[in-house]
């Protein structure tokens, strides 16, 4: 049996890299609380599955817009506060 390199899969170019890091970070975080709002709300009582697709979608809709502008005051926040 031959040993194979290090797979390659699809590189992006890292212009895109901020957006793709955003992207991930608020699925993981909407992920995370339509899960924990979920159960504090009873939404396992109610047929959890039909529930959450669209609690999720209605949270991501919200907020990965919301993270996209936030970053970019954030940066402009920092920036005007440090060196």
């Amino acid at each position: 049996m031959q040993a194979r390199g290090p797979r390659r899969g699809v590189k992006l170019a890292k212009r895109h890299g901020p957006t793709v890091f955003l992207l991930v970070m608020v699925s993981v975080m909407v992920l995370v609380m339509t899960l924990v709002l979920g159960a504090v709300n009873g939404a396992f009582e109610q047929g959890f599955l039909r529930v959450w697709p669209r609690q999720f979608a209605i949270a991501f809709a919200v907020a990965f817009p919301v993270a996209f502008v936030a970053r970019r005051l954030a940066t402009a926040v920092v920036a005007r506060l440090t060196e």
